[in-house]
């Protein structure tokens, strides 16, 4: 995962989506399929993160040591294209 976003940012989203079909269900409107996908999309986003945390694939350790790493190679990139 190269983008990895927070959860709290996941569930927020997700709330905005909720809140969305809860007004439409509230009015009797249809729902567009293109809300409930979004819905589902959030949900199985945040159900791939937390099984990578629970499962201990997904570290703040790990995290740390991919960006050191990336980190570090740009900078000895830019060194070779400075000498």
């Amino acid at each position: 995962m190269d983008a990895i976003v927070s959860n709290e940012v996941l569930e927020a989203e997700k709330k905005v989506i909720a809140e969305k079909i809860a007004s439409l269900q509230s009015r009797h409107q249809d729902i567009p399929e293109e809300l409930l996908y979004q819905k589902q999309s959030y949900d199985i986003r945040i159900n791939v993160l937390v099984s990578l945390v629970q499962s201990e694939k997904l570290t703040m350790a790990g995290k740390f040591h991919y960006y050191s790493k990336i980190t570090s190679d740009i900078f000895r990139e830019i060194q070779k294209l400075c000498s």
